[in-house]
């Protein structure tokens, strides 16, 4: 576990690429939630385009026949709301609402800050509001996003549940990767903590070379050629020392006679 420490090389390795692991699926999942989000908006905004259209095709004698409008519109009606204000020349102005439209109207209203267009009522969920006029007839129209809102959901959902399995199998296997590639160098630290601390040296020592990765191999050829030009030195220094004390140890020897 020495080798797999918080501040070791192999401890940072996983914390870096689990991190970029983690970013890369959390950037890719909001692009994906955004394009689809925004792609079901743009039906649901088209959706209401086509409801008016059915709409204005309704009206008979001055007022929509809201039964012809739901039996032939394209779109599901069930959860819209449409309001209709006529405004002709001397002629009474008149509003027109559909089913629990008027209900629907009367809940606090919220508008999402960014998105004119979408309102939030309260005990009814969210819905694209939208509006045309023609032949001094106003059109209003809210089209429920609920659809969207469940979709949406279960993207990010998903998304949450791919960031959790791709964050810890990412860790496990960037840390098993990271071991790998770090054994050659650990290796080569306990080679060399074990040389340190050994009792007895014979100032032969050299630290085992792994051939691959390139860096680690030519860093222990390095330090073995270090360890040799320094083994050589304290021998030599050794020898010098032996001999000193072998000479000191020597009695000294007459060279000639004494001259009296």
């Amino acid at each position: 576990m020495r080798n797999f420490s918080g501040q070791s090389n192999a401890a940072q390795i996983t914390r870096t690429f689990t991190v970029i692991i983690l970013l890369i699926i959390l950037l890719t999942g909001v692009s994906i939630a955004g394009v689809v989000g925004y792609r079901l908006t743009k039906n649901r905004m088209d959706d209401a385009q086509i409801l008016i259209t059915s709409l204005k095709r309704s009206f008979i004698d001055d007022a929509p026949d809201w039964q012809q409008w739901k039996m032939n519109s394209p779109i599901n009606t069930k959860d819209t709301y449409v309001k209709v204000s006529t405004k002709i020349s001397n002629q009474k102005h008149q509003i027109f609402y559909s089913p629990n439209a008027r209900k629907f109207l009367h809940a606090k209203e919220w508008q999402v800050p960014g998105f004119n267009n979408i309102r939030y009522r309260n005990g009814f969920g969210f819905f694209y509001r939208s509006g045309a006029e023609s032949r001094h007839i106003y059109y209003e129209t809210w089209t429920s996003l609920h659809d969207v809102i469940h979709i949406f959901r279960l993207i990010l959902e998903d998304l949450l549940l791919v960031i959790i399995i791709g964050g810890i199998l990412g860790y496990l296997i960037t840390a098993w990767l990271a071991r790998r590639l770090n054994r050659p160098l650990a290796a080569l630290t306990n080679a060399a903590a074990q040389i340190n601390h050994a009792e007895n040296i014979s100032y032969h020592e050299a630290l085992p070379v792994p051939i691959e990765p390139t860096e680690v191999h030519d860093l222990g050829v390095e330090i073995n050629q270090l360890l040799q030009s320094l083994n050589k030195q304290v021998l030599r220094d050794h020898q010098f020392v032996a001999d000193a004390s072998h000479e000191l140890r020597t009695p000294l020897q007459p060279s000639g006679d004494i001259l009296v």
